[in-house]
Order: C-alpha cells, then structure tokens, then sequence
C-alpha cells in the first residue's frame, strides 16, 4: 500500500502525525518505532527531492 507523501504546505510535524495516524500505515507497520521511522524517511526524502530539483534548476544569465 502507498506511504503517506507530505504535503507542499505540511510542516514537518503535522506530516509525521499524519502518517503515524493513517490506517494503512498502522497495519503495515504495527509497531510504532517501525512506522516512525519510515514517516521520517519519506519526510527526508521529501527534502531531498525539493534540494535535487534546486541544484538542477538552470541558472539564470546575469550577463549583460
């Protein structure tokens, strides 16, 4: 089943309740620990994606 993808305007601790609370989380992973850990690892990859896409933005000239 998907993992709980945060939101543009989510913060960081509204993502993680989010997804701590989704019903599909809670059956995939029982074990809060386990479920934490993977609401994190989308939060990160998150940040990740939005810093991947600001290095590959092409830089505008500034030449005159």
């Amino acid at each position: 089943m998907p993992i709980p993808k945060p939101r543009t305007d989510e913060t960081r601790q509204d993502f993680i309740q989010r997804c701590m609370a989704n019903e599909v989380m809670k059956d995939e992973y029982p074990k809060s620990p386990q479920r934490y850990a993977v609401c994190i690892s989308e939060w990160q990859r998150k940040n990740e994606l939005q810093l991947l896409d600001v290095q590959q933005s092409p830089m505008e000239s500034t030449t005159t």
